[in-house]
């Protein structure tokens, strides 16, 4: 008896349809998902909004903020009440971030600000204007504890510590002391601590430092005479600082125009290589779909 195939049920029929459209779309998906990255799950909430961990001195009496094991000056003074944020952002790692009056070293660090020296940086942020002469002596007494414990932290990691980053930090310590001598119109102890600043200050420009002694000669003297006594100014008098600064100013330019041709070369090879890039992917997207034809469809 011969066999007869029976005709498929309209059920099987669109099984079979939904299987060979299936198989169809599963070499596809898989190039897709060779091709193209995956979405990153959004964060399962806000850490920030929890409030963070606070750490003190150990039983040792050991401050939180020294975490390596070289040695640190004896007379170093340590102010008990700075504190060690755990979570918080670390400007100089393995070194937690540094809480005192509510103010956190990282909104004072003068690693916020790439186109200015450190010094110059505390001069325009951490200057305590528009303040009265309590307040600003309470923001830069915050100020300095936090940036001595900053220097302390630096020197118990000996060498992890970044390149002048110590010696930066002396240059800021120097001028917001300048500050404290200001507000208190010392004007001997001015001069002193400008000159300290001056020396310390690391990467300044002419201009910067001009600026910084036009600052410290609000206090009462004639900054003529600053320049021509005082080291580390650059220049010895105003026009002669003035013709430095030009100098800077040409120089400066000269170097951000080669910065900017060496960066549209750079930009140029870059386009032609993504260009590159794309077509090939082209190519191999086109020879992927192809072959996927091929073995599915025969």
């Amino acid at each position: 008896m011969p066999l007869v195939a029976r005709p498929l049920s309209l059920s099987n029929r669109m099984g079979r349809r939904f299987a060979s459209k299936t198989f169809y779309w599963i070499p596809i998906f898989t190039i897709y998902l060779a091709l193209f990255p995956c979405v990153p799950t959004p964060d399962q909430g806000n850490p920030a909004s929890s409030p963070p961990q606070i750490a003190g001195s150990d039983t040792l009496g050991k401050p939180c903020f020294v975490v390596g094991n070289f040695p640190i000056p004896q007379s170093a003074k340590t102010n008990p009440n700075v504190q060690c944020v755990p979570d918080g952002r670390q400007t100089f790692p393995p070194i937690p971030e540094l809480l005192l009056n509510g103010t956190n070293y990282s909104s004072i660090d003068y690693q916020s600000e790439k186109n200015m020296s450190a010094v110059y940086f505390a001069f325009r942020k951490l200057s305590p204007k528009g303040h009265t002469r309590e307040e600003g002596l309470e923001y830069l007494a915050t100020y300095i504890s936090l940036y001595e414990s900053m220097q302390l932290a630096l020197r118990s990691i000996g060498p992890r510590a970044p390149k002048n980053a110590i010696a930066t930090a002396k240059g800021v310590l120097a001028f917001l002391s300048m500050n404290v001598a200001l507000l208190k119109l010392d004007v001997p102890q001015v001069k002193v601590r400008l000159q300290s600043t001056l020396k310390l200050c690391v990467d300044c420009s002419v201009q910067e430092k001009y600026n910084l002694i036009i600052f410290a000669a609000g206090s009462g003297f004639d900054p003529e005479s600053v320049l021509r006594e005082l080291e580390g100014s650059g220049c010895q008098s105003s026009q002669q600082c003035a013709a430095l600064q030009r100098m800077e100013a040409d120089r400066r330019n000269s170097k951000n125009t080669a910065v900017l041709s060496t960066f549209l070369l750079k930009s140029e090879a870059s386009s032609s290589n993504l260009g590159l890039w794309r077509a090939h992917a082209a190519n191999c997207i086109l020879w992927l779909v192809m072959i996927t034809k091929l073995v599915i469809f025969g």
